[in-house]
């Protein structure tokens, strides 16, 4: 039951994820000031960050499964 808490959790997580990636790569494209620019980093910066906890949950879910097995 864990793990498939787990992995529902993880994938209900990174599909809104990839679509913010996709946009702020779509942003990156255009030229800004400064500001902007940093924002967007930062934005992307947070985006890693929150992907490798949702990695990190799928691997735990995973390892779940193969210790209980």
């Amino acid at each position: 039951m864990e793990r498939l808490l787990l992995g529902n959790l993880a994938h209900e997580m990174r599909t809104p994820m990839n679509a913010v990636v996709n946009y702020l790569e779509v942003a990156s494209e255009s030229n800004h000031d400064t500001e902007t620019n940093a924002a967007l980093d930062q934005s992307r910066s947070a985006y890693s960050s929150l992907n490798s906890a949702i990695r990190h949950l799928i691997e735990q879910s995973n390892n779940t499964e193969s210790v209980k097995v």
